[in-house]
């Protein structure tokens, strides 16, 4: 089971079984942009930002499902179909994906549920959570139709009036193409103040229901900071205990986990621990945030979680098996060792 909070080694191997299970490049990418995306609205609203991450990361389980696939895994689960379904099944992948996220990753948690369930036709009722997931889906940097960065810059203001804009573009969208609308996104427009059978260009306004003071699990954004500043104190005191071919990865766009990994190596659990201790303990002597830190005992794979920077410590073997460069890595990125 993954926990909401979790951003460290229990995420990685959630993410390292998507892209596997997926088994679409360009799929995988869309979800990890959709996540970071929701993290984004989810900080910009209050939201709780863990969840957010994982609502992105498990919203399309199914979207690779064929029709008929998607019709046999529902019916298989005694989950009603109706006629708008049966005749698209491929909506039916939000609801389905839902179902493989409780069962085969553990969540439980019904906000995250919730979201991913919703997030293909909408619902008259949608919780902050639903509709950031909704709209991250619709508004993340991938998609390419001309409104989507305006409507993207909206949504981090004010979340109501972007769900307005964005469930009216898509009927316009459909009934410009004769295509029928999903009689939940029907529902979804008519609650939240636009009649599907009235779509107009007409003013923007924000709708109350989504406005409400942050929870109070929810995670506050770390320090700001310098990116260089940071990566040189974890860099020192990986060197000064005598750390082993540290390795950065840029990974600014294509991971839900962070911008940057640093990778380091410690020829045994003591000495990946004592590298910990040193980078932790310079890290907030510098003034930056230490999130968490997770592995320390087991000390074969120590991950500090520094916010948009996470440091792995590996031992030798632990580190050839996870073989994050293999997973994350650019060929054009340089490997700095140290002496």
């Amino acid at each position: 089971m993954i926990s909401p909070a979790g951003r460290g080694v229990d995420l990685m191997h959630a993410m390292r079984r998507v892209r596997a299970e997926l088994g679409q490049e360009h799929r995988y990418a869309h979800t990890l942009r959709v996540a970071r995306f929701a993290e984004r609205l989810a900080f910009a609203h209050g939201e709780d930002p863990a969840k957010a991450r994982l609502a992105g990361l498990f919203h399309d389980l199914a979207r690779l499902y064929s029709a008929q696939q998607l019709l046999d895994a529902c019916t298989a689960r005694a989950m009603t179909i109706d006629e708008f379904e049966r005749a698209n099944p491929i909506v039916l992948h939000a609801r389905l994906g839902a179902e493989l996220a409780r069962e085969f990753y553990g969540v439980q948690d019904e906000a995250i549920l919730s979201a991913i369930r919703k997030h293909t036709v909408a619902a008259p009722a949608m919780s902050r959570l639903d509709a950031i997931i909704y709209l991250a889906d619709g508004l993340e940097p991938g998609r390419s139709f001309t409104q989507r960065a305006a409507y993207a810059e909206l949504a981090l203001r004010d979340l109501g009036a972007a769900l307005r804009a964005v469930l009216e573009s898509t009927i316009v969208y459909l009934r410009g193409r004769g295509l029928e609308i999903a009689p939940q996104t029907r529902a979804a427009a008519e609650a939240f103040g636009l009649p599907a059978a009235s779509v107009s260009g007409r003013h923007l306004e924000s709708v109350r229901l989504l406005r409400a003071s942050a929870p109070p699990d929810a995670a506050p954004p770390l320090k700001g900071f310098t990116l260089p500043d940071l990566l040189t104190t974890v860099r020192d005191a990986a060197e000064d205990k005598k750390g082993e071919d540290f390795t950065i990865l840029d990974l600014e766009g294509r991971t839900i986990v962070a911008d940057t990994f640093v990778i380091v190596t410690g020829r045994s659990k003591v000495q990946t621990r004592s590298i910990a201790d040193a980078i932790t303990e310079s890290v907030r002597d510098g003034g930056f945030a230490v999130a968490r830190t997770e592995g320390y005992n087991d000390g074969g794979w120590i991950l500090i979680d520094l916010g948009p920077v996470v440091v792995h410590v590996f031992t030798p073997d632990q580190r050839q098996f996870y073989n994050l460069e293999r997973l994350w890595g650019r060929p054009a990125e340089a490997r700095a060792q140290s002496s």
